[in-house]
């Protein structure tokens, strides 16, 4: 089976329901955003509680769960968006415990 398989076959256990009226687009974040941030924070950056995580474009889907993920796990985090995600960001913010939030103000020829 390639990687562009139109269907694969798995044990029942490694599957989940969605929520009624969710799209392929909203499921594509639980399989693809949650486990490269996972991967990420646990058994690649080794994250424990107490440490801090500097989160990287924080206002994009695997960014954003990256921002819970290490919350959940007792990590102090500091969030960073770019400018064009800027105002986004700041909405989200607000309903976000946030500990430390930044936005990436450079010009794109310097990023």
């Amino acid at each position: 089976m390639g990687a562009f398989a139109e269907y694969a076959v798995l044990m029942a256990a490694g599957t989940v329901s969605l929520p009624p009226g969710w799209t392929d687009g909203q499921a594509l974040g639980l399989v693809v955003s949650w486990p490269t941030a996972l991967a990420a924070l646990k058994p690649l950056g080794q994250l424990e509680s107490g440490q801090t995580v500097l989160v990287q474009a924080a206002a994009g889907g695997t960014g954003q769960v990256a921002v819970k993920l290490a919350k959940h796990y007792g990590a102090t985090v500091i969030a960073v968006a770019s400018s064009e995600s800027t105002r986004w960001s700041r909405s989200w913010a607000q309903t976000t415990s946030w500990t430390h939030a930044a936005a990436n103000l450079l010009p794109r020829s310097f990023a």
